[in-house]
């Protein structure tokens, strides 16, 4: 009975923790984390801030919760976009295409995380906020799949074997994420001006990841 009555209130405990989170979500996705403060999210979610505080100690470790729930459905995307690949390189191209769309249909995630930029202090101390411990393996694990997708394209012959996986990774990874910001914001302008639809730049430059990548 004991056990069952902790455990009981553990649940509530983690559904509440779970429902600040969403109610932060909200509030994030509308205005950001330097305009959202706690008393919003604590309006949100219908609860006192000083219920806020004993489960986040800061908003911006709220806005750490929303940052790794977006990198989980990153990577999950990540990891389906593989799987119709007939080689590496053509894995590698489903990724870039994914990201785009990731951008696409989910862009107040997409938003979140390319927001996010922690310092250096960030990822030196020895204490972190376990969520933001989660981010770094996440992204890691991101960095690690796109690393190992070129690899099985160095193996099957369809990229060069000069290549080093890990650096294009992390190239790749900037290159693709600046771009699609790029569209989002020229998109229109290159209409105007040039008659160019931002999804014809985004097939130009799979076009190019083929000719620099490929033997």
């Amino acid at each position: 009975m004991v056990k069952e009555k902790i455990k009981n209130k553990e649940n509530e405990k983690q559904q509440k923790r779970l429902h600040i989170i969403n109610c932060a979500e909200r509030i994030f996705f509308a205005k950001g984390l330097e305009l959202a403060t706690m008393d919003e999210i604590a309006k949100e979610a219908n609860l006192s801030k000083g219920t806020l505080y004993l489960y986040f100690e800061n908003k911006e470790n709220l806005f750490q919760e929303i940052v790794c729930r977006g990198l989980k459905y990153l990577h999950n995307k990540c990891q389906e976009s593989i799987k119709n690949g007939e080689n590496g390189l053509e894995k590698l191209i489903l990724i870039g295409k994914m990201y785009h769309e990731f951008s696409l249909h989910y862009e107040d995630y997409f938003k979140i995380i390319t927001k996010f930029q922690p310092s250096e202090k960030d990822f030196t101390e020895q204490n972190l906020y376990p969520t933001f411990q989660e981010i770094r393996k996440k992204g890691t694990q991101i960095h690690q799949l796109i690393s190992d997708t070129i690899k099985t394209g160095i193996d099957d012959g369809s990229i060069k074997s000069s290549i080093d996986p890990l650096k294009t990774a992390i190239i790749m990874g900037a290159y693709i994420n600046g771009l699609v910001e790029m569209v989002a914001k020229k998109e229109q302008v290159w209409k105007n001006i040039y008659q160019l639809k931002g999804e014809d730049v985004m097939d130009y430059h799979f076009k190019l990841m083929r000719t620099l990548l490929a033997p």
